[in-house]
């Protein structure tokens, strides 16, 4: 997939100003041949000791609500600092 990445000259948004459509996406996840589920392992440890002190702050049993969990390990990081 090689598409031509444009910036917002207001806010420095990078985006695609022709987006696949649909099946070329499907097709190309389809066909992928990558696991990202250490990388987002990495990424929610890393969230996790950035979110602490906020965490810290908050009463155990909180509920949270993650958009496009993944792997859902985030999910697992939260629920050992008593979020669920």
């Amino acid at each position: 997939m090689c598409h031509r990445l444009v910036q917002c000259k207001h806010c420095d948004l990078v985006y695609a100003d022709q987006p696949p459509d649909e099946r070329e996406l499907a097709h190309a996840y389809h066909t992928a041949d990558y696991d990202s589920s250490e990388e987002a392992g990495d990424a929610a440890l890393a969230y996790i000791h950035a979110l602490r002190p906020v965490l810290a702050k908050l009463v155990r049993g909180t509920s949270a609500l993650e958009i496009g969990t993944g792997t859902g390990i985030f999910l697992e990081y939260l629920s050992r600092e008593g979020i669920y």
